[in-house]
């Protein structure tokens, strides 16, 4: 393949002898280095990733391995628990998803994480949206239908088949 510069006087002549001599020889390196990037990128896809959630411990056995682990510092602790993730071979411990289990098997729950305000507002289109916090709260699914009661400064939703009490 021949390239040439046109109307760069000695600097596009000097540009030229190199990329006259070179080209063939650049051009096999990025064939090889294209050829090496994509099947470095089909093996990563093959290799089996490990798989982080079945070996985590959870419960009373988590409160027994930190016990007896109390030793160790806390990111071995955690590696040793499972809550890990491996990045170009190297292992980072996963401290939230550690202490949350922790709290969890110690029948402290979390919770939900922000505070809910209880209140909706109307959208550009007219429309009400309830959010999903509320829906799960009383176990509401797509499809559940409700009777709609409007009052002179308030509407009260009522799930239909629902007896009131």
């Amino acid at each position: 393949m021949k390239v040439g510069m046109i109307g760069l006087g000695r600097i596009g002549s000097t540009l030229n002898h190199f990329l006259n001599c070179h080209t063939t020889s650049l051009q096999g390196w990025f064939l090889l280095y294209t050829d090496y990037r994509q099947n470095k990128h089909m093996f990563n896809f093959f290799k089996k990733k490990p798989s982080d959630k079945s070996e985590r411990l959870i419960g009373q056995e988590l409160i027994d391995k930190v016990k007896d682990l109390d030793h160790l510092s806390k990111t071995e602790i955690a590696i040793a628990c499972g809550y890990y993730r491996v990045v170009n071979g190297e292992t980072y411990p996963r401290f939230t998803e550690f202490y949350t289990a922790l709290l969890d098997s110690k029948g402290i729950p979390l919770g939900p994480h922000r505070k809910l305000s209880y209140r909706a507002m109307v959208q550009g289109n007219g429309n009400i949206v309830i959010g999903k916090a509320y829906t799960a709260m009383m176990d509401l699914h797509p499809g559940d239908e409700f009777d709609i009661k409007l009052g002179k400064d308030f509407i009260r939703l009522t799930r239909v088949g629902v007896m009131d009490i």
